[in-house]
């Protein structure tokens, strides 16, 4: 009898020790914006008595994903994971402005993100060739911009010139919350491939934005303008003293940009 409970527990303390360990995982994926919500409008001047104006609705969560993820199974089944990703964000219209007079302009943008993803792991921990999991946990940019650019022509009260404005603009600590699905095929004891569908809902509220570049006609024209007209502050409140003083950021403000997507990632994985 002794003989059996100490085999036993020989082959549990084993299995167990196999359950557990470190790994390290590379991945790159493509996500799909999500919660669509107003960026802009459409402005179209017909003529001195008529007019069209359409909402632009979209998101900034579109973009592609690179990640370098490091974790550790406490059990079979249970672990945690720290990933740190890197996203770069498509390319989105937030504003147009047409007139029957000459302008043409066009508003774009687009952003750039470090995040670090704590996240909690449980596996179905099969020894089979493929192995399911489900990932949940925070969302947190810790480095980034969201840059804009604005370009067309407009009417200068003699004809048409052209326009050239760049800026960028920078977030306040935020915190999302992201979730996945997804499944590892097992190449060997050490190497697996894995896929995964990852929902991630993030909302960056802004910090400042400043203008960075302003050409009219080819002609850089930047310093023609004060502080308060090439830089912003984004507050939660403002008074009747907040924009006094045109060599200070103007104080605005501000409304959370969303970053909300679905995903899909595939890499690979390396058990030490």
């Amino acid at each position: 009898m002794k003989k059996l409970v100490l085999s036993i527990a020989t082959m549990l303390t084993v299995s167990g020790a196999m359950a557990q360990g470190m790994y390290a995982s590379f991945n790159l994926g493509y996500a799909g914006g999500t919660s669509s919500e107003l960026l802009g409008t459409d402005f179209n001047l017909k003529s001195a008595t008529s007019f069209e104006e359409n909402g632009i609705y979209g998101t900034h969560g579109s973009g592609i994903p690179i990640g370098l993820n490091f974790g550790y199974m406490f059990t079979q089944h249970v672990g945690f994971e720290l990933g740190f990703n890197y996203f770069m964000g498509s390319e989105v219209t937030i504003d147009v402005t047409k007139t029957f007079f000459g302008d043409d302009v066009t508003t774009t943008s687009k952003g750039y993100q470090i995040r670090v993803l704590p996240q909690l792991i449980i596996s179905t921990g099969s020894e089979d060739a493929l192995n399911f999991y489900s990932k949940f946990g925070l969302v947190m940019p810790v480095a980034g911009e969201t840059t804009f650019k604005q370009e067309g022509v407009f009417f200068n009260g003699l004809g048409t010139s052209t326009i050239l404005v760049e800026g960028n603009s920078t977030g306040s600590f935020s915190l999302g919350y992201t979730g996945a699905l997804g499944t590892t095929f097992n190449l060997s004891e050490s190497l697996s491939l894995f896929g995964e569908l990852q929902l991630i809902n993030l909302r960056i509220k802004p910090a400042t934005q400043t203008i960075t570049k302003y050409m009219i006609a080819g002609n850089d024209v930047l310093s023609t303008f004060d502080t308060d007209q090439l830089e912003t502050e984004y507050v939660s409140t403002i008074n009747q003293d907040s924009n006094v003083d045109n060599t200070t950021p103007k104080k605005v403000i501000g409304t959370s940009t969303n970053y909300n997507s679905l995903g899909l990632n595939i890499g690979v994985r390396y058990n030490f």
